[in-house]
């Protein structure tokens, strides 16, 4: 068959190695498999594999994916299919993927909660790719090389901690939509710029980021999170990023003055900002204000005037 969506199907495959070509697609819950290893060959003979997904239904903690993954890798994989487009795989236990593997086709790639330290060795042609998600793998030492991946809309790092840096190449990424740096605790370079088409950005618990990357050509920026940082100001241009909705600056202790913001805001965040002395007064221009939270602010000396009806 093709496609191996029963568990049973896909442990009997795995287990003896009996792969072949007519296999394109195959889905493993990781949970239901009592331990199966790997051998270097297992995909070898799959030569038209396109979706290949080990995924562990219910993750909420590495302890979760631990428990469940009984997948092992005990001297990694050979390679994997060249045609793969689609791959998922939580709790993938090994430091790198196969230095064979060619991804030229490969559109998603998902790995959360994986032992990964870097991706490659070397430099991999990604032009196809358009999501990466590698959150949770606390072992990330470095950014996969995206620069010639011009198709990239969205990017997962989220409690990569041992990341300390981002490249400066992201700011050309000019399809990204989405980036997600949340929990990055010793990330300490951010690109100067942020790519223009961004509309999703997530920098909360980046502990060492005193300055928002410049996002003044982020025109259909909707969403920003800088929760939990050290940011001491919130750069003055934030009143022209029309589209933005949901701001959250919870957390944010340095931030003493909130500027002008603009009138589309619908969701602002602003809890236990515990240097904030001041509000500007336009606030009461945000017509589209449907939550405003304050909690803690216990240094806030007033409240703007705020229009009744």
């Amino acid at each position: 068959r093709s496609r191996l969506w029963s568990v049973d199907d896909s442990y009997q495959v795995l287990k003896y190695n009996t792969g072949t070509a007519r296999v394109e697609v195959m889905f493993v819950n990781i949970s239901r498999i009592q331990g199966l290893q790997l051998s270097r060959t297992t995909f070898k003979n799959m030569h038209n594999l396109r979706l290949l997904k080990f995924h562990a239904p219910f993750k909420h903690s590495q302890e979760d994916v631990d428990e469940a993954n009984k997948v092992y890798l005990p001297q990694g994989l050979e390679s994997l299919p060249e045609g793969l487009r689609y791959l998922y795989w939580d709790g993938y236990r090994f430091k790198s993927l196969p230095s064979e593997f060619l991804p030229r086709n490969l559109v998603e790639l998902r790995m959360s909660y994986s032992l990964i330290e870097k991706l490659w060795s070397n430099g991999k042609n990604l032009g196809s790719l358009k999501v990466i998600d590698l959150s949770y793998s606390k072992e990330l030492c470095e950014v996969p090389d995206l620069s010639e991946s011009p198709n990239i809309e969205e990017i997962d790092f989220s409690w990569c901690i041992s990341l300390a840096e981002v490249p400066s190449y992201f700011e050309n990424l000019k399809k990204l939509t989405s980036l997600n740096l949340s929990g990055c605790e010793n990330l300490e370079t951010f690109p100067n710029e942020m790519p223009c088409n961004l509309r999703f950005l997530n920098l909360s618990y980046c502990e060492y980021l005193t300055k928002v990357p410049d996002l003044s050509r982020c025109a259909n920026i909707e969403n920003i999170d800088l929760s939990a940082t050290n940011l001491v100001e919130i750069p003055s241009y934030f009143q022209h990023l029309d589209k933005l909705t949901s701001l959250n600056l919870a957390f944010c202790m340095m931030l003493e003055y909130l500027p002008e913001l603009p009138c589309n805001v619908e969701y602002l965040n602003l809890d236990f900002c515990g240097s904030l002395n001041k509000l500007h007064n336009s606030i009461y221009k945000l017509n589209c204000l449907a939550n405003l939270s304050l909690g803690f602010c216990s240094t806030l000396e007033k409240l703007p005037p705020f229009s009744v009806g």
